[in-house]
């Protein structure tokens, strides 16, 4: 960067940790966009209603196998009910959060879907540790996780 001012070193440091950001909530099995509404926090979970797309990504054997096929479920749905709860750490999907985490998180997850359930107001979400439910006939009941990342949608 010779010949570069102290702004453009600044401008290039502040480019990458936003690009850092963006692909921090790009990442995960499970993505969305859409609604929603409804946001409830009671006894360490937060729950929603979320209407839009679903896409997520699965293998179909052990992690291990350097040949498992990766497959994608999409998704649409008109209304769900989505569930977080067993908390665990941000951007750390296999460790348990601690008690003083789950109510930070809760706190600030409450107040983010909140501002985001405004009628009409679109959203992308990533879930970590995602599980769906679907009823006997076939119909995605519920989602739930163990954590929740939120931002705008794409342009």
């Amino acid at each position: 960067m010779q010949g570069t001012s102290r702004n453009g070193r600044r401008a290039v440091a502040l480019t990458v940790a936003l690009a850092l950001a963006v692909a921090a909530h790009a990442k995960g099995a499970f993505q969305a966009e859409g609604t929603i509404s409804d946001v409830q926090t009671r006894a360490g979970e937060v729950s929603l209603r979320f209407a839009g797309k679903i896409s997520l990504g699965y293998a179909t054997a052990s992690p291990s196998d350097s040949t498992t096929p990766w497959k994608e479920l999409n998704v649409t749905t008109a209304g769900v009910t989505l569930t977080i709860r067993d908390w665990t750490r941000r951007h750390r999907p296999d460790q348990k959060a601690d008690p003083a985490e789950i109510d930070r998180e809760i706190g600030r997850v409450h107040k983010d879907l909140t501002d985001f359930a405004e009628p009409g107001r679109p959203l992308r979400l990533s879930i970590d540790n995602p599980q769906l439910t679907f009823s006997n006939d076939g119909q995605l009941v519920g989602v739930s996780g163990t954590f929740i990342y939120t931002a705008p949608p794409y342009k």
